[in-house]
Protein backbone atom coordinates (compact mmCIF):
# COMPACT_ATOMS: atom_id res chain seq x y z
CA UNK A 1 0.00 0.00 0.00
CA UNK A 2 2.76 2.73 0.70
CA UNK A 3 4.72 0.95 -1.82
CA UNK A 4 3.25 3.44 -4.52
CA UNK A 5 3.09 6.33 -3.45
CA UNK A 6 7.55 6.06 -2.21
CA UNK A 7 8.28 5.24 -6.10
CA UNK A 8 5.92 7.98 -7.67
CA UNK A 9 7.80 10.55 -5.19
CA UNK A 10 11.11 8.65 -5.97
CA UNK A 11 10.33 9.06 -9.77
CA UNK A 12 9.10 12.35 -9.86
CA UNK A 13 12.74 13.53 -7.97
CA UNK A 14 15.03 12.27 -9.82
CA UNK A 15 16.44 15.79 -12.16
CA UNK A 16 16.03 15.79 -15.81
CA UNK A 17 19.02 14.84 -17.83
CA UNK A 18 20.85 18.26 -19.62
CA UNK A 19 21.41 17.86 -23.07
CA UNK A 20 24.55 18.19 -24.67
CA UNK A 21 26.08 19.71 -27.87
CA UNK A 22 29.24 20.05 -29.34
CA UNK A 23 31.13 22.67 -32.00
CA UNK A 24 28.25 25.17 -32.53
CA UNK A 25 28.63 28.00 -34.35
CA UNK A 26 26.26 31.19 -33.09
CA UNK A 27 24.08 32.15 -35.89
CA UNK A 28 21.21 35.07 -34.52
CA UNK A 29 21.90 36.58 -31.02
CA UNK A 30 19.20 38.44 -29.13
CA UNK A 31 17.87 40.08 -26.63
CA UNK A 32 14.59 40.19 -24.95
CA UNK A 33 13.30 41.01 -21.21
CA UNK A 34 15.61 40.00 -19.03
CA UNK A 35 16.42 36.81 -21.51
CA UNK A 36 19.04 36.79 -24.59
CA UNK A 37 18.38 34.23 -26.90
CA UNK A 38 20.69 32.69 -29.29
CA UNK A 39 20.37 29.95 -32.81
CA UNK A 40 22.88 28.00 -34.25
CA UNK A 41 23.79 27.47 -37.67
CA UNK A 42 24.22 23.57 -36.52
CA UNK A 43 21.27 21.47 -36.49
CA UNK A 44 20.81 20.53 -33.00
CA UNK A 45 19.58 17.16 -31.63
CA UNK A 46 16.46 18.56 -29.87
CA UNK A 47 14.05 21.01 -31.86
CA UNK A 48 13.72 23.92 -29.14
CA UNK A 49 10.81 26.49 -29.27
CA UNK A 50 11.45 29.04 -31.88
CA UNK A 51 14.58 26.94 -32.73
CA UNK A 52 16.23 28.84 -29.82
CA UNK A 53 18.49 28.64 -26.61
CA UNK A 54 17.60 31.12 -23.97
CA UNK A 55 19.68 32.46 -21.05
CA UNK A 56 18.05 34.38 -18.12
CA UNK A 57 20.70 37.47 -17.56
CA UNK A 58 19.54 38.63 -14.31
CA UNK A 59 21.75 35.88 -12.54
CA UNK A 60 25.32 35.59 -12.15
CA UNK A 61 25.47 32.66 -14.85
CA UNK A 62 23.41 34.62 -17.47
CA UNK A 63 25.13 37.61 -17.63
CA UNK A 64 28.58 35.55 -17.49
CA UNK A 65 27.27 32.79 -20.18
CA UNK A 66 26.36 36.19 -22.14
CA UNK A 67 29.55 37.61 -21.87
CA UNK A 68 30.84 34.21 -23.59
CA UNK A 69 28.51 34.82 -26.19
CA UNK A 70 29.43 38.02 -27.11
CA UNK A 71 32.89 36.93 -27.12
CA UNK A 72 32.37 34.11 -29.69
CA UNK A 73 29.82 35.77 -31.64
CA UNK A 74 32.65 39.01 -32.66
CA UNK A 75 36.02 36.67 -32.70
CA UNK A 76 33.79 34.10 -34.95
CA UNK A 77 34.60 31.07 -32.39
CA UNK A 78 32.56 27.76 -32.37
CA UNK A 79 31.24 27.15 -28.95
CA UNK A 80 32.57 23.79 -28.14
CA UNK A 81 29.66 23.00 -25.65
CA UNK A 82 26.61 23.81 -25.10
CA UNK A 83 24.50 22.28 -22.50
CA UNK A 84 20.78 22.78 -22.28
CA UNK A 85 17.49 21.42 -20.52
CA UNK A 86 13.83 21.61 -22.38
CA UNK A 87 10.35 22.79 -20.33
CA UNK A 88 7.81 21.09 -20.98
CA UNK A 89 6.45 23.51 -23.37
CA UNK A 90 9.89 23.28 -25.37
CA UNK A 91 11.68 26.31 -24.53
CA UNK A 92 15.70 25.20 -24.08
CA UNK A 93 17.26 26.95 -20.99
CA UNK A 94 20.76 27.10 -21.12
CA UNK A 95 22.90 25.52 -17.92
CA UNK A 96 26.70 25.33 -19.38
CA UNK A 97 27.88 27.02 -22.23
CA UNK A 98 31.74 26.89 -23.24
CA UNK A 99 34.13 28.73 -26.14
CA UNK A 100 36.87 27.12 -27.62
CA UNK A 101 40.20 28.32 -27.73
Amino acid sequence: MYKIPCLLLLLTAVPAQAISEYDLTIGVLGAQGNNVYFETIEDRSVTCLHQKLYIDITSDFGKSAHSNLLFAKSTSRKLSRVDYDQTSEGQCVVALIEVED
